[in-house]
C-alpha cells in the first residue's frame, strides 16, 4: 500500500491482506428506528440525543438529503 495512510471501516475484526494495522478502535453504535419519512420524529430524536451529550454521525444517500437534515 506504500506510504499512504488509510482508515478502514469494517464490521468484522479480521486481518486485511497487505496492510499493517497500527491502531484498532471500537466505536459503540446502536440501530435507530425507521422514521419512514417522519422528519419531525427524526429531528426530535437528534435533539434529544445531542442534549444527552451524544456525538452523532448521520449518513445520507445524497447531498440534497444531507442538506435537508441540517439540524441546529
Amino acid at each position: 500500500m506504500g506510504d499512504r495512510k488509510l482508515i478502514v471501516n469494517s464490521l468484522l475484526n479480521k486481518p486485511v491482506n497487505d496492510m499493517n494495522i497500527q491502531h484498532d478502535f471500537n466505536i459503540d453504535t446502536r440501530e435507530v428506528p425507521s422514521y419512514s419519512g417522519r422528519i419531525d420524529m427524526f429531528v426530535e430524536d437528534v435533539k434529544r440525543l445531542r442534549h444527552a451529550g451524544y456525538k452523532l454521525v448521520i449518513a445520507a444517500a445524497t447531498n440534497d438529503r444531507a442538506r435537508s437534515y441540517r439540524i441546529c
